[in-house]
């Protein structure tokens, strides 16, 4: 069965993710994956992506590209999407 891939490259969003993933798991009427990018994986946010992929089994973290960017974060989560 196909699915809907949702990347989220974040920075300093720990706030928004805690709100985020909650919501897209309630209204997406398909199988997802949520893919969060983090560029810092001991920053709050890091924690925070970790914390979420414990509480949804759809919810995966990866560490962004050094020196990449959002294109490269993207690009990576898309790499690693299933």
């Amino acid at each position: 069965m196909e699915k809907l891939s949702v990347i989220l490259p974040v920075s300093n969003e720990a706030h928004a993710l805690k709100f985020l993933v909650p919501i897209l798991n309630g209204t997406i009427d398909v199988p997802v994956e949520i893919v969060i990018v983090v560029d810092v994986p001991e920053s709050e946010s890091g924690r925070v992506a970790r914390k979420l992929a414990l509480d949804f089994e759809n919810v995966r973290v990866l560490q962004s590209p050094a020196d990449g960017g959002v294109p490269a974060a993207i690009m990576s989560g898309a790499r690693n999407a299933t």
